[in-house]
């Protein structure tokens, strides 16, 4: 028996911290992009995947091992211009991604409804019965 994956929802539901114009520049904030992309329902190739990670253990490794244990590393100046932004960002949209957009991207999945600021027709839904028979489970 197959498992259907959980679909990619609608590209009009995207927020605004998961559109290109704001991931391209966030790859420089250091665990936002990361964590962005790692729980993006939207972003979720094998390449970016394990970009993101190696990111993440590269970002521990040269703030916990050689700022904290060896006393080299980061700059204090390259902390506050890239890690505590990205820090904070990465806080921010990760509770506005939890408790506002994550429930309205289940609920329009469960319900089929849209909310009307978004255009039902820009939707991309099956047009024939075969298409719909084939996304049915059995």
């Amino acid at each position: 028996m197959l498992e259907d994956k959980p679909s990619v929802p609608a590209k009009e539901l995207k927020p605004w911290y998961y559109q290109d114009w704001f991931l391209f520049p966030s790859f420089v904030f250091w665990p936002l992009w990361s964590i962005l992309t790692i729980r993006s329902p939207w972003h979720n190739g094998f390449i970016a995947g394990a970009l993101s990670w190696a990111l993440i253990f590269m970002g521990v490794y040269l703030l916990v091992y050689q700022a904290l244990i060896l006393g080299e590393g980061i700059s204090r100046q390259g902390a506050v211009t890239f890690i505590i932004p990205g820090l904070l960002l990465t806080i921010i949209t990760q509770i506005h991604w939890t408790f506002i957009y994550k429930p309205k991207i289940l609920n329009v999945s469960n319900t089929g409804i849209l909310d009307p600021d978004y255009h039902m027709e820009e939707i991309e839904r099956p047009r024939s019965r075969r298409a719909r028979n084939r996304n049915r489970k059995r």
